[in-house]
């Protein structure tokens, strides 16, 4: 969508599930390939959701919607590819995220989790800055909220697990009830998420 010949820039159209591979791996029955898939799509909402500003979710994206191809059968909508992300509203779909056994359960609790920790907890404020790390591995996203780093933020992006020194404190996952204690490591499985805090916190 939207190709300029002139300087090669395009934009990609698509609802975040169906990008994220949720789409193919349900057309293909593929247990695994879902699993990855709604990692995936909680990891990227994490990353989102975690950093500074105002985050943005497209609407669909909270009960992993999938692309709505029906745009192409009509002729006031068939050039335009966006249609494809603006789906019809599916009442059976939405109802499905008050189950935790699919798909649309899973995603809807873990954002509803994310979005409560990030409304309630101070260290997530506005006045509290977000600085990007680098921490030598290329397939985890990393940053810290607060001007002492009072939240240290991990992101696996990718399909296989990676190991993370942590800091020289004890910390906690505001995700979970998880305990980590100063300076040891974490295996963050297939793009799997830690929001830690220090422990004072």
């Amino acid at each position: 969508f939207g190709y300029n010949a002139a300087n090669g820039d395009m934009r990609i159209c698509g609802t975040t599930a169906s990008l994220a591979g949720l789409e193919a791996a349900q057309r293909t029955g593929d247990a695994a390939a879902m699993e990855l898939a709604l990692r995936r799509i909680v990891a990227s909402i994490g990353i989102t959701l975690a950093a500074g500003g105002i985050p943005l979710l497209y609407l669909g994206d909270e009960v992993g919607t999938l692309n709505d191809y029906r745009y192409l059968q009509d002729v006031a909508t068939a050039n335009d590819a966006r249609w494809v992300h603006r789906p019809r509203a599916d009442a059976h779909h939405l109802a499905e995220r008050h189950d935790p056994a699919t798909s649309a359960g899973r995603l809807f609790s873990a954002i509803r989790r994310m979005i409560a920790v990030r409304t309630t907890h101070p260290l997530f404020a506005a006045t509290n800055p977000t600085q990007w790390l680098d921490v030598g591995n290329d397939a985890v996203v990393a940053l810290t909220r607060g001007i002492a780093a009072e939240v240290l933020v991990l992101v696996n992006v990718s399909a296989a697990a990676q190991t993370i020194p942590l800091p020289p404190y004890t910390c906690h996952d505001l995700l979970s009830i998880d305990l980590y204690p100063a300076g040891e490591e974490v295996v963050l499985a297939p793009y799997a998420m830690k929001w830690l805090a220090k422990e004072a916190y």
